[in-house]
């Protein structure tokens, strides 16, 4: 069954509410796109300025908005994301997602194994682990470890954190290896994804694909999402 998660940039707190708000009819998932401006060029909220809410909300003492029904998968487009990681599940993440070029171990060309085990021991009964890898990142790097994360996020863009950038073809032939090698793992796409390539990705083996941009700046997201599931549907 094809997923559409609705992505976010939030710049802050009520404007992460009010796009939540548009969509929490008719999902069960959102992502939060969270950006230091250091992996990537652009800061999110909480990283524009300290937000004391966000304090609260890890202690334990707010919830992040429609907490009761909405699943939050957290894309840690940040430096450090194993530290980082440890404030999003106090926060409550359903799901957290590492982009593998933002390990230190890779961008040192080293061997990665020792970062993704410490990724991995954070898997629990309440936060889902995963792993997002881009266009140009060889599968080799990721497939050990394949058996091991909850699912894994191709990025569809070369230029991650920007919105309005085109698919990058490349990424049909990566789904379709992730596919062979792993037949049950959950593929989600992010970036590009549109009504004209949604079905070409979902033949690729894809059942997930993020969409921030085409839902949020449409006048109906709703009908937006609903669009994109049927075209994504291959029943």
């Amino acid at each position: 069954m094809a997923e559409i998660i609705p992505a976010i940039m939030p710049k802050t707190l009520r404007d992460l509410e009010e796009h939540v708000t548009k969509v929490a009819e008719i999902v069960d998932t959102v992502q939060i796109d969270v950006m230091d401006g250091g992996f990537v060029r652009e800061k999110t909220w909480p990283y524009i300025k300290h937000d004391d809410y966000f304090d609260a909300i890890m202690r334990g003492e707010e919830g992040l908005p429609f907490w009761k029904t909405i699943n939050y998968e957290i894309d840690l487009m940040v430096n450090n994301p194993i530290e980082a990681a440890d404030r999003w599940m106090q926060a409550g993440a359903h799901r957290l997602l590492f982009h593998v070029e933002s390990l230190n171990s890779f961008k040192q060309k080293k061997d990665i194994a020792e970062d993704i085990q410490k990724i991995l021991a954070l898997k629990s009964d309440f936060t889902e682990i995963g792993l997002a890898i881009g266009i140009d990142t060889p599968i080799e790097i990721i497939e050990p470890f394949l058996s091991e994360i909850s699912c894994i996020q191709c990025m569809g863009i070369k230029r991650i954190g920007y919105q309005h950038e085109l698919l990058d073809e490349s990424v049909f032939e990566k789904i379709q290896k992730i596919r062979k090698l792993a037949p049950e793992l959950p593929i989600s796409v992010d970036g590009g994804v549109s009504e004209e390539n949604i079905r070409e990705l979902a033949e690729a083996g894809a059942n997930r694909f993020v969409s921030g941009s085409a839902v949020f700046e449409s006048t109906n997201p709703i009908e937006v999402i609903d669009m994109l599931k049927q075209e994504a549907y291959l029943g």
